[in-house]
């Protein structure tokens, strides 16, 4: 798995990583959609369903979650493509 943020050129890359033998691609879409399926809902009800949780901490939860999501800011700013092994299953 490697994270890596740059101006890239996703057609270009979905094409390559399709010529590939023994390799399938998945993508692009926006960082919010790929959020939201990954279960970032989920984890934030989680987290804030903690005891011990502060009222500061519930605030910056949700402000970094709406930004990370948010079309607006990170959320489709940003995507994500996945190459992966044909012998793999289906990203989420």
């Amino acid at each position: 798995l490697v994270d890596l943020t740059v101006d890239a050129d996703f057609g270009a890359c979905a094409r390559h990583g399709a010529s590939v033998d023994g390799a399938r691609v998945f993508g692009s879409t926006t960082q919010g959609e790929w959020l939201q399926r990954m279960g970032i809902v989920a984890r934030l009800e989680a987290l804030l369903a903690l005891e011990d949780i502060t009222e500061r901490q519930v605030d910056q939860l949700i402000t970094a979650c709406e930004r990370l999501v948010d079309p607006a800011q990170m959320g489709e700013r940003y995507r994500v493509l996945a190459v992966v092994d044909e012998g793999e299953g289906v990203p989420a």
